[in-house]
């Protein structure tokens, strides 16, 4: 009997080592979970990775409202739903600032943060540039094929009507706090921020600005990558984001 125990306690300590530790991958604005459709295969080897659309994605519906507050609130939900024990989330782009929001508002909800290309200065004249970038008639007009795309991946969203709600989401950043100094000071967990060195959109300063406002935080630099995530290479950016997780 004593022995049956052994084996049984045994059994459940190398469960419990050899089990995955979870990655939540969050996409960024005007994409869906399919920008990880590369990198997940890789991450898979030795993590459980979870990923979703955000509302008004890739054809999940909005429920609520188009804003950066629903896409925090889908995050929480989704872990949740889950029953996710403090996973480390890996955000890209505006995927990694929901992040931030979500640990802010429940702290300890994830072990590690790490986001890539996420700009975190929205000034009036920085929201401005970004949303002169989403016009939909300059769009179709420079590349109808991308606007084809837009519609075709947010199915029944058509690309003009996402590209509006995604300039009004924009423009409230500038606008509003989405992350107070008060919220910023809750985030506990290590936070890991990664930038293209050819990133246009966003700049290592502003990231590092950022970075001294966090309680734990690093700035890391990716070598010959753009803001596009589907331009990095990504088993690069895997092995970066393995090495953060284990270290």
């Amino acid at each position: 009997m004593l022995k049956l125990l052994i084996i049984e306690s045994t059994n459940r300590i190398s469960d419990i080592m050899n089990q995955k530790k979870s990655i939540l991958l969050l996409h960024g604005a005007l994409g869906t979970l399919n920008q990880f459709d590369t990198i997940t295969p890789i991450l898979q080897t030795h993590f459980e990775v979870h990923r979703f659309n955000f509302p008004g994605h890739g054809g999940r519906p909005i429920l609520t409202d188009f804003s950066l507050n629903s896409f925090v609130e889908s995050v929480l939900e989704y872990i949740q739903k889950n029953r996710l024990q403090t996973p480390v989330v890996f955000g890209y782009s505006m995927g990694g600032y929901a992040a931030l929001k979500a640990e802010a508002l429940s702290p300890g909800t994830f072990k590690k943060i790490i986001s890539l290309g996420t700009k975190l200065n929205w000034s009036v004249e920085s929201t401005h540039h970004q949303i002169s970038y989403l016009n939909p008639d300059l769009i179709v007009q420079k590349s109808p094929k991308y606007a084809e795309a837009l519609t075709t991946l947010h199915h029944p969203i058509d690309y003009t009507s996402f590209l509006v709600l995604t300039q009004k989401m924009i423009k409230i950043l500038s606008e509003e706090q989405f992350l107070t100094p008060e919220e910023i000071n809750k985030i506990k967990c290590k936070v890991h921020l990664l930038v293209g060195d050819r990133d246009s959109m966003v700049t290592y300063s502003e990231t590092e600005e950022f970075k001294n406002k966090l309680n734990h935080a690093e700035c890391h630099v990716l070598e010959n990558a753009r803001h596009p995530i589907e331009m990095i290479d990504q088993r690069l950016l895997a092995r970066q984001i393995e090495d953060i997780i284990n270290a």
